[in-house]
């Protein structure tokens, strides 16, 4: 490989200020991203003109498994949360372009933080929330219900957010959510912690 010959490649960057970390990231490569993290792991901690970091990449290219690699490899919390030029973390980037396999492993991860939020206010979780209203509904109600594992509370709580769009489709998934982070609140503002659900109904945007 080129880094036998100098380590120096793997800090070059391309007009749009990315390394081949970011290259390999965004691509997929696997193998690429460990031999690059094997001779040179502070590539991680470098940024392009967007702010993103590899993490960021591999969100945007949709390939889960250099994202499932970064995860193993990489393990400040900071990187994994670091936002970029609008402040979205990961997480919110998977959100905003529904790459669903990427936001699942992030979710994962316990050193994620779900309550992050961008220059917009946004969550991840609100992201999507305005996102799937946007592309399924003319007017659609979605249920937000918070619950515990079934374990007595003694894990952490997920909530289950459930769209329902005016054709009467609906889609479902389950968030997870950090114990006290009060994010369980619905938008009415009213918490939803005894699991009693909440409905909310959109407007047409």
């Amino acid at each position: 490989m080129l880094l036998r010959n100098g380590t120096d490649l793997a800090y070059r960057r391309n007009n749009q200020k990315q390394t081949q970390l970011h290259v390999a990231a965004r691509y997929g490569s696997a193998a690429a991203i460990k031999a690059l993290l094997r001779q040179c792991p502070d590539a991680a901690e470098m940024t392009d003109a967007a702010g993103h970091n590899a993490f960021h990449a591999a969100v945007a290219g949709g390939k889960t498994n250099a994202l499932r690699c970064l995860l193993l490899l990489v393990r400040p919390a900071g990187l994994l949360n670091r936002a970029d030029n609008n402040g979205n973390t990961p997480l919110h980037l998977a959100a905003d372009k529904g790459h669903v396999q990427s936001a699942l492993l992030l979710l994962k991860d316990r050193r994620v933080d779900l309550c992050a939020r961008n220059s917009s206010d946004h969550t991840a979780r609100s992201l999507l929330e305005v996102r799937w209203a946007q592309a399924r509904t003319t007017r659609s109600q979605v249920e937000i219900r918070s619950t515990d594992d079934g374990a007595g509370g003694r894990n952490k709580p997920h909530t289950q957010l459930e769209i329902r769009s005016g054709d009467g489709e609906m889609e479902a998934y389950e968030w997870p959510v950090w114990q006290g982070s009060g994010s369980s609140k619905n938008n009415s503002g009213s918490g939803s912690s005894d699991g009693a659900a909440s409905l909310v109904e959109l407007e047409p945007f």
